[in-house]
């Protein structure tokens, strides 16, 4: 009998689900205090935003790590220690002098933080496959929802009550609860370790069978498209709703919290139509929504309509669209590789994170107190991400799982 079955479902979906919400709850309790930490320091709002391609990044360079240690010492060691490294960093971020160390702390709190997405699918894909992984992973990116509708407004009110240290003292409590569960709840998913995962020869030969299979690349340049529309709004929306349309961090946050039911909604309708559509149905669906969302918000903004109501709408629409998507695409990129399933969560994360890194750069880079490089970028992203589907969907048909 294989370890996994000393996780229950329910067991598995809270726990993945948990370790799924650190990334988000450094991120989303963080955006409503830019400002505060900007005038802290004495130094202009963009280079404060600059920690956020910084998480991205370390995320990128994490996801290249953390899978195959995962498959050669168990998904629970990795784990454990990947939350007691973001948790100090948590720690740390209350005390840092200058903005130059915080990007450094946040990039290693990312590079913890990217094990959530590595690690957590791999330890699915431990147990289950097809539609039961789906369904499994929905539910557990459902969980996550709850840290951008609560972080966020949260993280606004500290921010704006007790400081913006008081932001990371938040992620403290977060990521100590996190531990303890892990600790005493969460039970080693993997039968049997890859004792060869980690050598170089065999990691880099991993690397190049998984670059080789046309299904997970095309899983790959969907998801990476649709994430980049997200990463975008993180790096840049404060600058735009707080520090030009100067909405307080508290509003911020509580908008953000309105932006994610869209994902909140279309996660809980995905698990109930994985068992009944096919994936390629599901990742064409939840892309319409994204370039639906992202055109509407670019054009609002070409048209001079600068209003807090131009953004938040459309991004609900793109949100709904990442939130229905998502879990399909990662479920069928790593369903090819039952035994190396963190090798090719940590390929596909990397090159993910690296390119929403990439992107929300230069998108921040453009920044002149408008919309527009914003919804440009978000529109981008939401018409390839259409188009990736389209191809999936109708010109590679045999990728369907």
């Amino acid at each position: 009998m294989s370890e996994s079955k000393k996780n229950s479902v329910g067991v598995l979906v809270v726990l993945l689900g948990l370790f799924m919400t650190l990334g988000p709850a450094g991120v989303d309790s963080f955006v409503p205090a830019i400002k505060f930490i900007a005038a802290d320091f004495g130094v202009e709002t963009h280079l404060v935003e600059l920690t956020l391609p910084a998480i991205f990044f370390g995320n990128a360079f994490g996801n290249i790590f953390f899978g195959p240690l995962s498959d050669r010492f168990g998904r629970r060691p990795v784990m454990l220690t990947t939350i007691s490294v973001w948790t100090t960093m948590a720690v740390l971020g209350a005390f840092v002098p200058n903005v130059e160390t915080l990007i450094v702390l946040r990039f290693v709190q990312g590079f913890a933080a990217s094990a959530g997405r590595i690690v957590g699918p791999a330890a699915g894909r431990d147990s289950y496959e097809r539609e039961h992984l789906r369904r499994l992973l929905t539910y557990s990116m459902l969980i996550a929802t709850t840290s951008p509708i609560v972080s966020s407004p949260l993280g606004g009110y500290l921010a704006s009550n007790f400081g913006w240290r008081a932001s990371f003292a938040y992620m403290s409590v977060v990521g100590c609860v996190t531990l303890l569960m892990f600790i005493f709840v969460f039970k080693e998913t993997i039968a049997k370790r890859d004792l060869n995962a980690i050598r170089p020869r065999n990691l880099f030969g991993s690397f190049r069978e998984i670059l080789k299979n046309t299904v997970f690349l095309r899983y790959l340049i969907f998801a990476a498209l649709l994430a980049s529309g997200m990463s975008n709004f993180l790096t840049s929306s404060s600058g735009v709703l707080i520090g030009q349309y100067g909405l307080s961090p508290v509003t911020y946050g509580l908008l953000f919290a309105t932006i994610m039911i869209g994902f909140l909604v279309a996660s809980l309708i995905a698990g109930r139509l994985v068992a009944r559509l096919t994936i390629n149905t599901m990742i064409t669906a939840s892309a319409a929504f994204a370039a639906t969302g992202g055109i509407a918000m670019t054009v609002l903004a070409h048209m001079g309509i600068y209003t807090p109501a131009a953004i938040v709408v459309p991004m609900m629409i793109y949100t709904a669209g990442f939130g229905l998507g998502t879990a399909q695409a990662v479920a069928g990129a790593i369903t090819p590789f039952p035994h190396k399933a963190g090798t090719a969560s940590s390929l596909m994360g990397f090159l993910q994170s690296s390119f929403s890194a990439g992107t929300a750069t230069v998108v921040a880079s453009f920044a002149d107190g408008t919309p527009v490089p914003m919804s440009t970028g978000i529109a981008f992203s939401g018409i390839g991400a259409l188009l990736a589907a389209l191809a999936i969907l109708f010109i590679w048909p045999k990728s369907e799982n």
